[in-house]
């Protein structure tokens, strides 16, 4: 849901099944604005991912999505996060927080 939106919305979107791989993304594309970010994720949580985003991608935005009850979020990763969405996220309001992130207006506002 979330990236069908972004692209209809026309971001470029990337997409990556684990921390792991979300880095290589990054490191790779050299394109990166905003990460969408989950807490729980397979082979690298959200918490150990933002702390290598935070150290080696510097102008990386991210917006953290979880599904977590607050008092379960780990505080490194609630408060290290630029935006925390909690899900179910309304597709405005994915839009909204993507085009803050990276300064951009929407057409329409």
């Amino acid at each position: 849901m979330m990236t069908r939106t972004l692209e209809k919305a026309g971001f470029n979107v990337l997409t990556a099944g684990n921390g792991v791989k979300g880095l290589d993304l990054i490191r790779y594309s050299n394109n990166v604005k905003v990460v969408l970010l989950d807490c729980q994720m397979p082979k690298l949580d959200g918490a150990a991912t933002l702390g290598h985003i935070r150290t080696y991608f510097k102008t990386v935005k991210v917006i953290g999505v979880t599904s977590l009850a607050p008092s379960s979020i780990p505080d490194s990763y609630r408060q290290d996060v630029d935006l925390l969405l909690m899900k179910p996220v309304k597709g405005s309001e994915l839009v909204e927080a993507v085009s803050s992130a990276i300064g951009v207006r929407m057409s329409g506002e």
